[in-house]
């Protein structure tokens, strides 16, 4: 009776370590081009710790275990406690992705995000119809997500167009919302580079009436349409 017990433990942590192999070493080697949802693993984590822990208290409650049995017991439990450290957010801090769509299927926030993205040099930006936007840096091994929320830092409004400022790492995301469709050219401000039209994230085509720019300083930054300056303000 006492392997029996013994027995069912093990071959419980066994199947459960089996499962969160691959996890682990994919969190500790870095993954490309990979697309895998962790969420149910922090819950079925949950539930496999209170059930092993209820297990090994029922089994050293009725069986009188021999020393070196009872220790195995116990290292088995902190063996899956260790192993319940390689969850979704430490999974997270490790993952890099070769495409930014990648990283955004990944991200936690995918499902109130809409699939417009930005990209330039090093930077990969989803913003959408909200004050909000994510964006993702492009590191030595790949693009990495934080799932955080950035809200904007500046805005401007006019009847044809809506202008809003957000702080991305060292630079500034300018995202222009086109009220209706007009030639680019009309708005003009002063910085050295040109609005790009956003890509739609899944597909790649041009969005006609949203477009963006990384600036490297809003200090004096202005704006103007069709010779009309608008009015930058700070949210």
């Amino acid at each position: 009776m006492k392997k029996d017990y013994l027995n069912y433990l093990l071959l419980i942590l066994i199947l459960y370590l089996i499962m969160r192999l691959p996890l682990i070493l994919t969190s500790m080697l870095g993954i490309n081009d990979m697309y895998l949802s962790t969420k149910a693993f922090s819950y079925s984590d949950s539930l496999f710790l209170i059930a092993l822990l209820y297990y090994a208290y029922r089994v050293s409650s009725k069986i009188r275990l021999r020393i070196k049995k009872r220790q195995y017991i116990f290292i088995s439990i902190l063996i899956v406690f260790l192993t319940n450290g390689f969850d979704t957010n430490y999974l997270e801090e490790h993952y890099y992705f070769s495409d930014p769509i990648l990283a955004c299927n990944y991200s936690t926030l995918c499902e109130i995000r809409s699939t417009m993205i930005f990209i330039e040099g090093d930077y990969a930006i989803f913003p959408d119809e909200s004050n909000y936007i994510e964006y993702y840096p492009h590191l030595k091994k790949g693009w990495k997500i934080d799932n955080t929320l950035y809200k904007q830092s500046f805005y401007a409004k006019h009847d044809k167009f809506e202008l809003k400022i957000y702080k991305v790492g060292s630079k500034y995301f300018v995202y222009l919302l086109m009220n209706e469709i007009m030639p680019i050219d009309n708005i003009v401000d002063n910085s050295d580079k040109d609005f790009v039209a956003l890509k739609g994230g899944y597909y790649s085509f041009s969005i006609s009436d949203r477009f963006g720019k990384l600036i490297d300083s809003i200090e004096d930054y202005k704006i103007s349409i069709n010779g009309e300056e608008i009015e930058i303000k700070k949210v």
